[in-house]
């Protein structure tokens, strides 16, 4: 069981947001019970129910505690970058006659790119490692979070991980968040 840090502010999904109204009581995953008590586009305020504990028929949200710290521009947590994979084929099988240049041969857009922000502790894992996303799925590490030393300048930037998910054998427009356009259906 690993700690679970809170703040006094945190992040959403954009989609969960664009479904509450104030008034609205919601779980967040592994915290508890907050009532929605104003909405400001897309800032919300809320007020925290320690003593609650009837959480049935309520919705529940996966959240990130943003960091104390002032750091810029989203404290500890760390930009990643989740990739999708669609099929290359757009049709179940190719015939003989079949050219890949015909349209409605090849799938028009195969792979999705996502800017994210995790947890900071995506920052231990290393390539390969399979890990969760809540309400997203399992990915695998393709790229780590690491420090990177420009060997010209010596500068040193971050280059943040890069996740590919790993399809669970549901169809796109089942598996939560896909931005790939067969997810549309």
């Amino acid at each position: 069981e690993r700690p679970v840090r809170v703040s006094r502010k945190i992040l959403l999904e954009g989609e969960d947001v664009a479904t509450l109204k104030a008034g609205d009581e919601v779980v967040l995953v592994r915290w508890g019970l907050v009532k929605i008590t104003s909405i400001d586009g897309t800032k919300l305020t809320g007020t925290y129910d320690a003593e609650a504990t009837n959480f049935k028929k309520k919705k529940a949200l996966s959240w990130l505690a943003m960091s104390p710290c002032d750091c810029p521009p989203n404290g500890d947590l760390v930009p990643c970058t989740l990739v999708e994979y669609d099929y290359l084929l757009a049709k179940p099988k190719l015939e003989e006659n079949d050219s890949l240049e015909e349209p409605g041969v090849l799938t028009p857009v195969s792979k999705v790119e996502t800017p994210a922000l995790a947890d900071p502790m995506l920052k231990l894992i290393s390539v390969g490692d399979v890990i969760q996303l809540e309400r997203r799925g399992f990915f695998r590490v393709d790229v780590p979070w690491r420090p990177r030393k420009d060997p010209q300048t010596g500068d040193v930037t971050m280059q943040y991980p890069r996740l590919i998910y790993i399809p669970d054998g549901k169809p796109q427009h089942k598996v939560p968040f896909s931005r790939l356009p067969s997810a549309a259906k």
